[in-house]
């Protein structure tokens, strides 16, 4: 529950000054800077001995080619980040960009960081959702949903 809070509270921080310009940037865009600023905020029991985070990226080439953008030459703690092919490398964090079914969602284990911008994908069994919220002023902001 601590580190929901931690992370909750390190998001909101890290991103409030993005938000008050995602008007002016395409979605995949603000998708591929939240997966990577999400990814600032999950410590892994393996951490010691890791020297890599690798991103995965489901059905979604623009996100996919965006966060590798976003990344390129970044670390985290030390640690190079990387997006790949899950057939070739274990993930440490995947975003699923079309539905999945949640057998499929729950068969990743307990191990990667699952997220998606799928309706249901916290019920399904992910562990972030990213849902766009309209404002009465037709502008459009992402936030953040966590699951257990």
């Amino acid at each position: 529950m601590n580190f929901k809070i931690r992370l909750l509270c390190g998001l909101i921080a890290s991103l409030c000054p993005f938000l008050t310009q995602a008007d002016k940037f395409q979605p995949h865009e603000v998708v591929a800077v939240y997966i990577y600023q999400i990814s600032n905020f999950v410590f892994w029991n393996e951490e010691p001995s890791k020297t890599h985070i690798y991103f995965c990226v489901q059905d979604d080439d623009k996100v996919k080619q965006t966060l590798a953008k976003v990344i390129e030459g970044k670390t985290i703690r030390d640690l190079t980040l990387a997006v790949v092919n899950s057939s070739n490398q274990p993930c440490d964090i995947i975003y699923y960009g079309k539905p999945l079914t949640s057998e499929r969602v729950r068969s990743v284990g307990g191990y990667a960081v699952t997220i998606s911008s799928q309706s249901h994908f916290l019920r399904d069994g992910g562990i972030i959702a990213l849902q766009e919220k309209r404002g009465q002023d037709k502008t459009a902001d992402l936030f953040a949903e966590f699951g257990q």
